[in-house]
């Protein structure tokens, strides 16, 4: 069996298991466990959930809506100014970017030091 089936990435075949595709796919026909998510698992999926529509509930109010309300108004105290707007987005991404990098390189590093080894 592959390694990877045994991660979380295999439960998105499940609808297709489900389906018959399980004969069709030649990975796929040794995989006998099919299991749905722990309460801890749902648990933090719906978190993940729940802080990302906030996130986008926050950000569109604060880049769509605040420029039409006027600037002496209470709600302004609630946001940054309208610079962090485009600032936050691009550093957020400039650290997703570099910890991938990071992430790829340690691994290709890993890599070579066992076909280092095995060879």
């Amino acid at each position: 069996m592959h390694a990877w089936l045994h991660g979380p990435w295999w439960l998105l075949f499940r609808p297709c298991l489900a389906l018959g595709v399980r004969k069709r796919i030649p990975f796929l026909q040794n995989c006998k466990i099919l299991a749905m998510a722990t309460s801890a698992d749902q648990l933090v999926g719906y978190g993940l959930v729940a802080f990302s529509l906030t996130l986008f509930i926050y950000y569109t109010i604060w880049i769509i809506v605040l420029p039409f309300i006027e600037s002496d108004h209470v709600i302004h105290t609630y946001f940054l100014p309208r610079e962090y707007s485009v600032i936050i987005p691009v550093v957020a991404g400039l650290l997703l970017l570099l910890f991938v990098g990071t992430f790829i390189a340690i691994i290709m590093w890993k890599n070579r030091k066992s076909a280092k080894k095995s060879a």
